[in-house]
């Protein structure tokens, strides 16, 4: 847990578990009504990069089964 204080008397404004908060906060101190703002230490992830047109692997693109190693269900049995 980690406790919040307030920037001016050091009163404790809240305790939270570490990385709980996801956008800014406002509170105001009980003790002597400064206004303190808490934002997240880390930024929030960024949504990924589309992939390039020509990137085949998310588009599930059928390329020739001749082009692929054989997976193992399809192993020639020894006899």
């Amino acid at each position: 847990m980690e406790n919040i204080r307030c920037g001016s008397c050091s009163a404790l404004l809240l305790r939270m578990a570490p990385r709980a908060l996801s956008g800014r906060v406002d509170i105001k101190c009980r003790r002597c009504g400064t206004l303190n703002s808490l934002r997240p230490s880390e930024p929030a992830p960024e949504r990924h990069a589309e992939r390039p047109a020509g990137d085949a692997a998310c588009r599930g693109s059928k390329s020739d089964p001749s082009d692929r190693p054989p997976s193992i269900g399809a192993m020639p049995s020894k006899s």
